[in-house]
């Protein structure tokens, strides 16, 4: 017997109530998607990295974490990537960020992250 990875999910879907969804292209993966999502994650621990260097040590560590966790999901993506494509995923390198108010930009950024959600 053959196991067949869309069946279950549809038998899952069936079973927790979620309404069938049509199988297109659009919540699917692709490496070109993955690889542009990488390449976001390095621009946003970038800037995360230079706003905790700018800020009170304790705002600082907090952002510097925020940080560390967007390169995580960069690299996590960039597995993706190579699953995907069998080879070596490389974004260009984030812009050093330009940042006129620190105030301001945070609040960018949160907007972003919610929309992003």
């Amino acid at each position: 017997m053959h196991y067949n990875i869309q069946q279950e999910q549809r038998v899952w879907e069936r079973v927790g109530g979620v309404q069938p969804r049509e199988d297109s292209t659009e919540g699917s993966l692709n490496a070109e998607s993955v690889l542009n999502k990488a390449s976001r994650e390095l621009e946003q621990a970038a800037l995360y990295q230079y706003l905790a260097c700018r800020v009170p040590a304790a705002c600082g560590r907090i952002l510097g974490e925020i940080g560390q966790e967007k390169l995580c999901h960069a690299r996590e993506l960039r597995s993706i990537y190579f699953v995907l494509t069998g080879r070596k995923a490389c974004p260009p390198k984030a812009q050093e960020p330009c940042v006129t108010c620190i105030s301001e930009t945070l609040r960018r950024q949160y907007r972003q992250e919610l929309a992003d959600a």
